[in-house]
Formats: C-alpha cells, structure tokens, sequence
C-alpha cells in the first residue's frame, strides 16, 4: 500500500477513520492508532476516548457484579447452612461472580479500519 499523498512512498499504517494509507510523514499519532490529520484527526481522538470510557464501564460493572454476586453467595451459605434455602442463592452468587469475573479480566479488542 502506496501513501495517499505521495504515491512513490510506502504507506507504515493506515487512518483509522479513512483508512487512507499513510507515509511516516503524512501520520499523525494518536493515543493508539493513526490519523491522517485534519478532520480526521478529531474522528479518531474521540473514537479512542469513547473506547477508553467503554472499557472503564466495563471494568466498572464487573466490580459491581463481583461484589453483588459475593453477598448473594455469602447469604447463600448462611441460609444453607441454616438449612433455610435449597442453594439457589448461592448459586446466583456464583453466577454473578463469574459474569463479574469474566468482565474484568476480559480484554476488549478494538477492530481498525
């Protein structure tokens, strides 16, 4: 791929928002990918920072499953062990604690243009 500017020099990337090729010259670094400059320059650094937010909020709500999910299942075994309840609480704790689990520890993959 040929740079869209100077058509005799290898393109190292590509815009994120365009996807036109870029030379060293013509890219401009963003926090995670490339930007072509001008309009697509501002494209790019909200789409990286509303994918930062996602991620955070993602991370956020795993935390906040974990911490349900381990009173769900601490209650559970109160109860069971009271032998008040047949494990239905604590098996919502441990659901809740996985999906809470999976969240945080999954890693979001961002596809580029």
């Amino acid at each position: 791929m040929r740079c869209f500017r100077h058509d005799a020099v290898e393109a190292v990337g590509t815009c994120k928002a365009c996807g036109r090729g870029l030379c060293r010259e013509c890219a401009r670094q963003s926090l995670r990918s490339l930007s072509c400059g001008g309009d697509c320059a501002p494209v790019v650094e909200i789409d990286e920072s509303m994918l930062e937010f996602q991620v955070w909020g993602a991370k956020f709500i795993g935390v906040c499953m974990l911490g349900l999910g381990g009173c769900f299942g601490a209650w559970g075994v109160v109860s069971w062990l009271r032998g008040a309840t047949d494990g239905l609480l604590l098996s919502v704790g441990l659901v809740l604690m996985s999906l809470g689990l999976l969240s945080v520890t999954h890693r979001r993959s961002h596809s580029r243009r």
